[in-house]
């Protein structure tokens, strides 16, 4: 059902926008100690121009993520902070594709 898949996708995406707000005061409150920022290449899985539109919108909503381009069916994403760029892909695909592939009737 398409209503519990959205509602799952909002609840989700408050507590990220929370969690990453609170990461970014620290930041900048810590003038920027400890941060690694990083443009990171998120090969896409979803291909429906309103399923990357929609995710890329979920990132950019996201405290200190921003979608930058669209490439080769590949989106490039700038982090304030990533030990790896395997950690990024990683966290946007379990956190946000997947649910956005669910809603758009997409294979995983």
């Amino acid at each position: 059902m398409k209503v519990l898949l959205w509602i799952e996708l909002l609840i989700y995406l408050a507590k990220e926008i929370v969690v990453a707000a609170i990461q970014v005061a620290g930041y900048a409150l810590f003038k920027g100690r400890g941060v690694t920022p990083a443009l990171v290449r998120f090969p896409l899985r979803v291909r429906t121009p309103g399923g990357i539109y929609l995710l890329s919108s979920l990132i950019t909503l996201t405290p200190g993520t921003i979608s930058v381009d669209i490439e080769n069916g590949d989106l490039l994403v700038h982090v304030i902070h990533t030990e790896t760029p395997d950690n990024v892909v990683e966290s946007i695909r379990r956190g946000f594709e997947d649910r956005v592939l669910a809603l758009m009737g997409e294979a995983r």
